[in-house]
Formats: C-alpha cells, sequence, structure tokens
C-alpha cells in the first residue's frame, strides 16, 4: 500500500522473481493490457515502476557484479479486499441482491476484456478466481492480476501451450489436459465463480455426481430456508428465486466439458438480463415449493420419533431389561417426546433427549412403566445430539477441521479442555520460542500469515494468528470441557463422549457432567497434548524444583543455580541455551541417538533447503547430503556426547515423528564447557544428588523434564505402539467407524493441515450425500439420522 502527492490511497504490487526473463515478459504483459483497459470492472493502473540495480555478489570466491531487477505495479486500492474473504453458504454472508450485484459487474468486465475493448483482439484472462476479484467500499467487482493473460490477435480464437499456470478448481479442462486456451477457459472459470458465489462452495454437478436439476432444487430450498428466517426487506420472493434459478443455470452451463456448449460472454449477460415474470404462477410455484418443504419436515419429525424409539428399545434389550417390563408403543413415543423439550443450544448441534426428572416423593411405580433407577441408568444426567462431527481439541488442527468443515457446510462441536484456544501455545511453550520452519509452512487453510509477519513467527504472532483465525471463521469451542471416555456403540452406530465442564457456566445440575453423541468423531489433539513425566527412580525424593518443559517460560527464575534438562530434543536444547543466557549452570541428558543440524546451510534455513531437495530427491539421498552438510558446519558431535542415529535425520522423522534438533547457539556453549552433557540418570537422591550412568554423582539445584512420549494413545486398533495411527501418511487420517485423526502426520503443521482438507470433505461428501432431498419416503433410512436430530 502506498500514497500519492494528492493523498490518495494506491495498492503496490511487487512482482515476485523466479525463474530470470520470465517476470521480465510477465510484469511488461500485466503493464502493457493494464495500460489499455478502462472500464469500472477492471482494475484501474495507476502508475508502474521497471528498475534493475547492479550489486556486487560473491560467486566462487570472487565478487561479481549481479542484475537486482525491481518490477511495482501502481494499482487503484481496493478497501473490501477480494471476493474470496466474502463467500459464504446460502445460510448466512453477503444478501441476494449484494452477490447478484457481483456477479452482474465480474460479467460485464469480462465482456470487456472478451469483446469490447478491441475488436476481434480479445484478452483471456486465465486465471479468473474469486481472490482476483477486487471489491470497492460499495462492493462493486473489478477484475485484477493480468499476469497469466493471453492477447489475441485477429481471426485467432485459440491456442496450444505447453505450459499450465492457473489456480486447480478454476482451470478448463481442455487447458489441463490439452493446454488449449480460448475464451471459454475464462468462461468455465466464470461458471465456477457463479456457482460458488450463489452456493458458498465451487462443487458443481460433474463433481458432486448431482444430477442439475436436483443441484438446482437444492440451492433453491437453501435460500427459501434463509428467506423465511430473515425475511427479506423489498426484495420479492419470486424475483428472487428466478435470479437465483437463472444465475445457478448460467453456472451449469458455462461449466459443461464440452467448451463447444459453453455460452459466450454476451449470451450469459443477456441471460441475466432476461425479464421477470409476472405471471402470478411464479408465486404460486414458491409457495408449493414452501409447502412441501413443510410436508417433509413434518414426515422427518415423525421418523425422528420412531427413530428414537427405536433406539430406545434397543438399548433397553442391550442393558438386559425385559420386554415385559417396557411399556408399549405410544407410552415410549410419548416418553420420546417430553424428554426433547428442554435443550441446551450448541451450533449445528441439537440437545438428545434427557431423563424426565423423577421426585423422591413421587409415587411407586403403578402404570407398568419402567421403573424410574433403571429409566436413569440408560442415559447420562444429560445428553448433546451432534448433527455432525464432534472434535476433541480445540489446537491449530482443531481450529483446521473446523474452518474446513464450516467450507463444507458441515455443523460441528468442538471441544477443549482448556479455558483459551491453541492451549500448547498459550500456557505450554516458553517465551523465545520461534518456529523451526518458514511461516508458510504453518498456514491454516483458507487464510495466509499477515504479509508483516517475519520468516519465521515468534510465539506470540503465531498465537495472535490463530486469535484472528477463529475470529473469522466464528469458531467457538466448549471451552473447559475435558473429555473422560470415547467409545463407540456398536448397537446404535454412535460415538458416545463422557465429559465433564469446570466453568463457571457449567449447569449445576449433574456437576457439570455431559453426554455428547454423533456418529463421528474427530481426534484433534495430536501427539504432545498430555504432560509425560518420565519414570526414573528417586524423582519424587528430590529436593530441588523439577518443571516439565511444558510449564517452563524463562530462565530468570534460575539464575545462578545448577539445572539438569533432561532430553535433547528442540525443547531441550532451547531451554538449555535460555538457561545459559539468564546466568545458569546448565546441563543436558543424552541418553539416545540424536541429529543435530546447523539452523542454516549455504544461506538457507535447513529445513526449507531440505524440502526443496524433497521435491526431486529421496529421502534417504537428502539425508546424506544433509549429514554431511552439518558435518561440514559442526564437524564431529561424538566427540561431545551427541552420536548420531543410524537412520538419517528426516528418514527418522518421517519413521518415528522425532525432528531433527536445529542448533541456534547451543553447540558452541557446549563447546566452550559452559554446557555439559551428561549420560542417562540412574535414579535421584536426597540433597540434589543425581545418579548417572557412567557411575558419577552430581548436584543439581533444579530439574527441567523436556521429554514427551505420546503413551495416551499407545495399544488400540487405530494407534500403534508409538502413539500415531498404523496407516502412514497420507492415508492415516481416517479409521473405522467414523474416526477420524488429525496432528499425527510426523510432518508438522504442513501435513496437518492437509489431512484437515482430507477430513473435512470427507465428511462433507458424507453429509451432502444424506441431507439431500430424497424422492422416496422410504429411502431415509438410517443414514438420514443427521436430519432428523
Amino acid at each position: 500500500m502506498g500514497v500519492l502527492q494528492n493523498g490518495e490511497t494506491i495498492a503496490v504490487k511487487k512482482l515476485k522473481l523466479s525463474i530470470p526473463g520470465v517476470q521480465d515478459r510477465q510484469f511488461e504483459n500485466e503493464a502493457s493490457h493494464l495500460m489499455r483497459l478502462k472500464h469500472p470492472n477492471v482494475v484501474l493502473l495507476v502508475g508502474w515502476c521497471s528498475e534493475t540495480q547492479y550489486i556486487p555478489m560473491e560467486f566462487n570466491g570472487t565478487y561479481v557484479c549481479a542484475e537486482k531487477p525491481e518490477r511495482l505495479l501502481c494499482l487503484e486500492y481496493m478497501p473490501k479486499g477480494n471476493l474470496r474473504g466474502f463467500l459464504s453458504d446460502e445460510s448466512s454472508g453477503l444478501g441476494w441482491d449484494t452477490r447478484y450485484k457481483i456477479i452482474q459487474g465480474i460479467c460485464y468486465g469480462l465482456r470487456y476484456l472478451h469483446e469490447e475493448w478491441q475488436l476481434n483482439a480479445p484478452i483471456v484472462h486465465m486465471d479468473l478466481k474469486p481472490a482476483n476479484i477486487l471489491l470497492d467500499n460499495n462492493m462493486v467487482p473489478k477484475i485484477a492480476d493480468f499476469g497469466l493473460s493471453r492477447l489475441f490477435s485477429e481471426e485467432k480464437t485459440w491456442t496450444c501451450t505447453i505450459s499450465r499456470n492457473g489456480t486447480l478448481g478454476y482451470m478448463s479442462p481442455e487447458y489441463i489436459n490439452k493446454g488449449i486456451v480460448s475464451t471459454k477457459s475464462d468462461i468455465f472459470s466464470l461458471g465456477v465463480i457463479i456457482i460458488e458465489i450463489v452456493t458458498g462452495h465451487r462443487d458443481y454437478p460433474d463433481d458432486t455426481g448431482t444430477p442439475s436439476e436436483e443441484f438446482i432444487e437444492i440451492v433453491l430450498h437453501n435460500w427459501s430456508q434463509r428467506n423465511m428466517i430473515k425475511k427479506l426487506s423489498g426484495v420479492s420472493l419470486e424475483v428472487d428465486y428466478q435470479q437465483i434459478r437463472r444465475c445457478i443455470q448460467i453456472g451449469l452451463d458455462c461449466v459443461k466439458i464440452d467448451r463447444s456448449k459453453r455460452l459466450t460472454i454476451s449470451q450469459i449477460i443477456k441471460a441475466l438480463h432476461r425479464p421477470e415474470s409476472a405471471d402470478p404462477s411464479n408465486i404460486k410455484g414458491v409457495d408449493r415449493h414452501q409447502s412441501e418443504q413443510r410436508q417433509k419436515k413434518t414426515a422427518l419429525l415423525r421418523i425422528r420419533v420412531i427413530f428414537t424409539t427405536v433406539v430406545f428399545v434397543v438399548l433397553l434389550k442391550k442393558r438386559g431389561i425385559s420386554q415385559e417390563s417396557c411399556m408399549n408403543f405410544k407410552e415410549i413415543s410419548s416418553i420420546s417426546q417430553k424428554k426433547c423439550r428442554n435443550r441446551k443450544k450448541f451450533p449445528g448441534s441439537k440437545q438428545a433427549p434427557s431423563p424426565p426428572l423423577h421426585s423422591p416423593a413421587a409415587p411407586s411405580n403403578t402404570s407398568g412403566l419402567l421403573p424410574t433407577d433403571r429409566m436413569d441408568s440408560l442415559f447420562s444426567p444429560r445428553c448433546v445430539w451432534v448433527d455432525g462431527p464432534i472434535i476433541v481439541g480445540a489446537g491449530p488442527s482443531g481450529l483446521a477441521v473446523a474452518a474446513c468443515l464450516q467450507e463444507q457446510g458441515v455443523p460441528y462441536v468442538i471441544l477443549e479442555r482448556a479455558n483459551c484456544i491453541a492451549p500448547l501455545w498459550q500456557k505450554r511453550t516458553y517465551n523465545r520460542l520461534k518456529l523451526h520452519l518458514p511461516k508458510q509452512f504453518h498456514e491454516l487453510p483458507r487464510m495466509a500469515f499477515p504479509d508483516h509477519y517475519p520468516k519465521y513467527p515468534a510465539r506470540r504472532q503465531f498465537i495472535d494468528y490463530f486469535e484472528h483465525y477463529a475470529a473469522k471463521f466464528e469458531i467457538k469451542p466448549e471451552f473447559s470441557t475435558t473429555v473422560l471416555s470415547a467409545h463407540y456403540d456398536n448397537t446404535s452406530g454412535l460415538w458416545r463422549v463422557a465429559t465433564t465442564s469446570s466453568s463457571s457456566s457449567a449447569p449445576a445440575n449433574g456437576g457439570g457432567d455431559m453426554e455428547y453423541i454423533s456418529r463421528w468423531l474427530v481426534v484433534a489433539m495430536g501427539v504432545n497434548a498430555d504432560t509425560v513425566v518420565p519414570d526414573i527412580s528417586g524423582l519424587d525424593a528430590f529436593d530441588g524444583k523439577v518443571t516439565h518443559v511444558s510449564n517452563y517460560k524463562s530462565g530468570e527464575a534460575y539464575t545462578g543455580k545448577r539445572v539438569l534438562v533432561v532430553g535433547c530434543g528442540n525443547s531441550g536444547m532451547e531451554v538449555l541455551l535460555d538457561l545459559f543466557n539468564h546466568g545458569a549452570r546448565p546441563a543436558m541428558v543424552v541418553g539416545d541417538a540424536v541429529h543435530v543440524l546447523p539452523h542454516k546451510v549455504l544461506g538457507k534455513f535447513t529445513f526449507e533447503l531440505a524440502m526443496l531437495l524433497m521435491r526431486w530427491l529421496p529421502i534417504w539421498i537428502v539425508d546424506k547430503i544433509m549429514v554431511l552438510l552439518a558435518w561440514l558446519v559442526h564437524g564431529n558431535l561424538g566427540k561431545l556426547g551427541l552420536h548420531r542415529p543410524a537412520t538419517g535425520p528426516f528418514k527418522l522423522m518421517e519413521k518415528h515423528g522425532r525432528t531433527p534438533v536445529l542448533d541456534y547457539g547451543a553447540l558452541a556453549c557446549i563447546r566452550a564447557g559452559d554446557i555439559a552433557i551428561v549420560p542417562a540418570v540412574t535414579r535421584f537422591g536426597k540433597g540434589g544428588q543425581v545418579e548417572l550412568t557412567d557411575g558419577r554423582t552430581l548436584n543439581f539445584d533444579a530439574v527441567i523434564l523436556a521429554s514427551n512420549v505420546p503413551q495416551w494413545l499407545q495399544g488400540n486398533d487405530f494407534f500403534n505402539k508409538d502413539g500415531y495411527p498404523k496407516t502412514a501418511f497420507p492415508h492415516g487420517w481416517k479409521g473405522q467407524s467414523g474416526l477420524y485423526a488429525i496432528d499425527f502426520t510426523r510432518r508438522a503443521l504442513s501435513g496437518t493441515f492437509a489431512d484437515a482438507v482430507r477430513i473435512a470433505k470427507d465428511l462433507g461428501n458424507i453429509w451432502r450425500g444424506e441431507t439431500k432431498p430424497r424422492k422416496r419416503a422410504g429411502a431415509c433410512g438410517r443414514r438420514c439420522i443427521s436430519v432428523f436430530w
């Protein structure tokens, strides 16, 4: 962003440098096009700058003169940002008038590029997507970013290219498969955008397998629900429905596989301007549509009561209650309906039937109904039915799954035992912590880091990013809710998650205990969710202070003290350095072999270089290269007591989840004798004594435990003995019976967030398949349970 001399605010775009020569062509392409384009729906180029500086740079031991090009575009400032941030489904977000206005504006801008700016010389944008549609204060859309555009000469309607540049999901099939470029490529992208503006997602019938007519009816039904709830003033329902139907039909016509069957931009605008019919039958059609929906709701309510009864009877039989002691069908249905009166509201969830309240002075059971004590034993004191999945954990993984589920239109409930989001980062990390990977590898889905953040954000910046992410997607977990148990009920096919709440808002009745019931369970706590204290003899008798690294904040409290750090991972190394910087006398226990790599190699950050090499080389070769580079930088670390494992650093990370240790200065302190390396501990004793495996006994004032083993997940059908899914990445995110796991990839947050997208897409497909209208009432079996509740 910048400001001109007249006070006008402008946006400044700096082209990223990649391959020499390509950025020059891209810059000249965009600048030359924009300088000639003048239209209310195309972004205005205010000016541009092209400059090449020559700077000295060392190459092979000598200094040479190297080119440093700078390419800048000065564009009019769009205060509302791009369209991507305003897309949502039919239930919320922008009103229909605004969406229709945006669709019209995009079409006008595209018609200018294809047909109006210069006769017989259309401009094909080639990267039309919501992120390249900017909005001013009046929500007027303007097409931007012409870096990939193609200018066709006269009498040339299409061309073929070898390279494939663009955004998947918006690129036309003929361009992806054969490299064919034409104005119909932009039409395909426009169709996806129109569907996305109307529905909030870019799925269309060819992707979902839904017939076009059924797809249109689903969209109309969703908008009718929104209109009935919000009762938009000044908008006639019949006109809205005609516009919505017309826009969806246009979108479907634009995304046809055969490009010859797609509409031209003039045909699209003509279809948009088709006059609304004043035929009263349109209003009757809308009323009839709403009446049909009410009839469907009534039928679903009846099925819900029947289903409740069936589940109730199954639970009775499962608990060994004789059929003679049960009430008849009508009595069961009556009680089932009465139990649904008292409900607690949760976003995207509905409360399951609560047990009836029985007074101690109530008369004895004489009506043949189930005895009070037997009835109470069937249900938890408070039950909550969740339409979508139950997500356990509101850390980065849980937030990522929640945001992706919102995009898929799937409701959910997040349970978090702490009183804040990302508690591991907020409460169990030390102050000097920084990310070890560049920020792009830690981005959550659908939201990038702010541009002003450094390449390796600090702890506080990362926490702020999480809070902004939760606020943007309106993620509201159930805080202070601890999961006591979660088990799958084979009889009902449901997950039953028992919890207890310690928040002040927890109901007094039942002591805050609650049972959440759902068909799906997403475990998003990760391998570091629990604090694990190693079992070392005599640790309880140690006189000094014993602290886990998750509770360590700074070395200020340890100034002048002898401190033993148990564990030689990244946390242990950074705590050692922090203790030394605050005047402590630290020592570190190294019991196992460990890979220590330099923070930077050849001017690049180590992890960044390794991931770059993995694009072209197998992991074992990358391991060889990184170990060789580490040896050249650090020498033989075995002399310091830091022996390397036989398995390479990144193979070890992939196989066992052990991240290589990065050196930020601790090795220099170890070489200088400021930090001691000691072998494993045999036992702790009184008076601060610590016995080592080499026979020595040393005295320490404090001990910091920097070990974390995911013991809580070991030994079941889904997780192996190391606490990771038995199925390797990228297939370890899905188990059986509706169980999903995230943050167990051994690939840091980048692999975690890839799993979030996979989980949400899988649940979204199931959800859409079960909630779409069905022709036969009898087809609504147990698969539609999420609709009934």
